[in-house]
């Protein structure tokens, strides 16, 4: 009989993981306060120190959770933010969105340690942040169906780790990666079917080399408007499929583009209007040892650096020069 009972638990998913009760651990002034979702009220956790939630979470979830900690942006004390035991049921529409916006004290995110297959939206999740992390991990989240302003003003952050996984969802990167002091941001090239860079990078003068993997060319208008910051001189490397880059981009920056099977030997010149000349193309390639492709520069500007070697400009490259560009 009692084998018989324990099935009967088991098959109504009582205390299986996958439908386990949300837990929300709280400590203020070292003082621990368990929560379940039902005894959460607007604002109740506003004073607490560091926050755990264990269990499993809905769209619903979260933003309760959400209001019991609202006042976070101008007095919360909050510190660390912990939700390696979440897991996520269903699709995450609204309730990461502003999240941990304007929070002034927070320290810490511990990020789920199971992965979150669900879709989920992170616009403004994690804008004006200027304390926080230096690297942000957000791998876990393998169906992100919103980048909108997720980092926007953020000074906390130094690198963001985006998941390795391809994405090929009609995304928006609007002012998305607008951080003073992000320095990298790994695995942006996954993001495949980007329809709107606009201030994507517009702030970032941080920032030494972007790595796209959307084909932009056929973007015009805002969705290309002030993609980049007007400072800084980061390396833009276009996508596989780039051949030139798009009228609204042609103000900014050095752009790589891939040219496959050539090799260049020569010399190579800039004009008075900063255009780049090319040296004769001859036959034979010589692969570099960490890519199967060759680069060549963009011909289109190269104005904010008048004088610099190519092997400066592009060090996937294998030429047979490295006389600088005058």
């Amino acid at each position: 009989m009692k084998k018989h009972i324990l099935m009967l638990v088991y098959a109504l998913g009582i205390g299986a993981h996958s439908l386990s009760a949300q837990t929300i651990v709280a400590y203020e002034n070292n003082i621990k306060t368990t929560y379940e979702i039902s005894n959460l009220t607007s604002g109740c956790l506003v004073n607490s120190d560091s926050i755990i939630i264990s269990g499993n979470w809905t769209n619903a979830d979260l933003k309760k959770l959400y209001d019991a900690n609202k006042k976070w942006a101008t007095i919360s004390p909050i510190k660390k933010f912990d939700m390696s035991a979440a897991t996520f049921s269903d699709n995450i529409t609204s309730g990461f969105v502003d999240f941990f916006s304007n929070n002034q004290k927070l320290e810490s995110i511990v990020m789920p340690t199971s992965p979150v297959t669900v879709a989920v939206n992170l616009e403004g999740t994690f804008s004006f942040l200027y304390t926080g992390p230096s690297v942000l991990d957000l791998s876990m989240f393998k169906n992100v169906t919103n980048y909108t302003s997720t980092f926007n003003g953020s000074t906390a952050f130094k690198t963001i780790i985006l998941p390795s996984e391809i994405n090929n969802k009609p995304i928006s990167l609007s002012s998305t990666f607008s951080c003073n002091y992000l320095e990298n941001i790994i695995n942006l090239d996954k993001l495949t079917n980007v329809i709107s860079w606009e201030e994507t990078f517009y702030n970032a003068y941080s920032l030494k080399e972007i790595h796209i993997g959307s084909d932009v060319y056929n973007l015009s208008g805002n969705a290309v408007k002030k993609t980049f910051s007007s400072y800084g001189n980061p390396l833009v490397f276009l996508c596989d499929t780039a051949t030139t880059v798009p009228n609204g981009w042609k103000d900014y920056h050095i752009f790589v583009l891939p040219i496959n099977n050539i090799e260049v030997n020569g010399n190579a010149s800039l004009d008075s209007y900063g255009k780049l000349t090319l040296p004769t193309i001859t036959t034979t390639p010589t692969y570099c040892a960490l890519t199967d492709k060759i680069f060549r520069v963009s011909n289109e500007t190269l104005r904010h650096t008048p004088t610099i070697t190519l092997t400066t400009i592009c060090p996937k490259v294998a030429l047979d020069i490295n006389s600088e560009l005058v």
